[in-house]
């Protein structure tokens, strides 16, 4: 693909700081978005606040800062969902194609067997030692990061 996916930028992170800091009598905007990084929780960036900007955070900070995340989240797949609009995303690769990546168990084969509803140009792949006997399971890998085996 020639036009590449949004990733997490400074733009979504500082909007997100805005929301939080307004929950957060008197917090600092900056404060939280010098120390927040992307998959951060709420009691990790609380630490953080408290270690390098001299905050005191409660467990009610704490709470709201775990907020952070999940707006982030959320203005990335905006900014996904626009991506994939305007450019007319479309699947390189079909149904059945057999794709090669790496997974935990050390398994490097999978199977694309359908297309994620929820996640913004994404495959479902089923991993070649998968079981489905116990219940279904796939694995989801952006469009472009798809490699035919």
């Amino acid at each position: 693909m020639s036009i590449e996916r949004p990733e997490v930028d400074d733009a979504m992170i500082r909007v997100a700081a805005i929301e939080i800091a307004a929950k957060l009598d008197g917090a600092d905007v900056d404060n939280i978005v010098s120390e927040y990084s992307h998959s951060m929780d709420g009691f990790d960036l609380a630490k953080a606040l408290d270690k390098h900007q001299g905050w005191d955070t409660t467990r009610e900070d704490m709470e709201v800062l775990d907020d952070m995340e999940g707006i982030v989240r959320s203005l990335h797949k905006k900014a996904e969902i626009k991506w994939f609009a305007a450019n007319d995303i479309q699947p390189p690769l079909p149904i059945g194609t057999p794709v090669k990546m790496v997974s935990l168990d050390g398994d490097t084969a999978g199977v694309i067997t359908g297309i994620c509803e929820y996640s913004v140009a994404h495959y479902e792949v089923k991993m070649s030692r998968q079981d489905d006997s116990q219940g279904v399971s796939r694995r989801l890998i952006c469009f472009e990061d798809a490699v035919e085996a």
